[in-house]
């Protein structure tokens, strides 16, 4: 399961690296794709190559290694050049969003931290699910609070908004993909709980 989950966090995490583009681009841009694998490739190869490394560290030959390599690094890159070929032949560029942020702010905040659990869990396989769990929140949250953070300072100094708007809408762009990062780990424990119960409920009912 380690290629799959590898492969799903490095295409959620070209999707929030080119949303996160179209939202930090001047006006003017006509460079979001291209700037979008800029950010992301280099990224994406030293989280490819970390999880090789870690891979050969554990015993894992390193012609296997290198296989896993290759198909982890070249299909997210894939899928980032493909959003790059969309930007410029449907959107000349762009798109550069100016209206309708704050769906498209979350949007990119989800997927982000979905792309932070899998690549804990993947790339810390052998720790207790409490531990993943706390280590994606505990690597999520500063990064997104950075990027709240910078989006609320190109609003006041680019597009004019004042600090009390901008606070109230870092607050509002802060708060779903924090309470889903936080609240997440719950439901798998919440579930496995009411299983429990009710397999028990199960075994005490008499036979009939």
């Amino acid at each position: 399961m380690r290629l799959p989950r590898l492969l799903l966090a490095g295409i959620l995490l070209s999707i929030a690296v080119f949303l996160l583009s179209a939202l930090f681009a001047p006006p003017s841009s006509r460079s979001v794709g291209a700037a979008s694998v800029a950010v992301f490739v280099p990224l994406w190869y030293c989280l490819s190559a970390l999880n090789a490394g870690l891979g050969m560290a554990s015993g894992i030959r390193v012609a296997d290694r290198i296989v896993d390599f290759g198909v982890t690094f070249s299909l997210p890159v894939l899928a980032s050049l493909v959003m790059w070929w969309v930007s410029e032949s449907e959107w000349e560029g762009g798109p550069v969003l100016t209206t309708g942020r704050t769906p498209v702010m979350l949007t990119a905040g989800i997927l982000l931290w979905a792309a932070v659990t899998l690549l804990v869990a993947v790339l810390a396989p052998g720790v207790a699910d409490r531990a993943r769990s706390r280590g994606a929140i505990a690597a999520f949250l500063p990064l997104w609070s950075l990027v709240c953070g910078a989006n609320a300072l190109l609003g006041v100094f680019a597009a004019g908004y004042t600090w009390r708007e901008e606070l109230l809408i870092m607050v509002a762009n802060l708060s779903l993909p924090t309470a889903v990062a936080l609240l997440a780990p719950w439901a798998p424990k919440h579930r496995r709980n009411g299983d429990v119960a009710e397999c028990g409920a199960e075994s005490r009912e008499p036979a009939a």
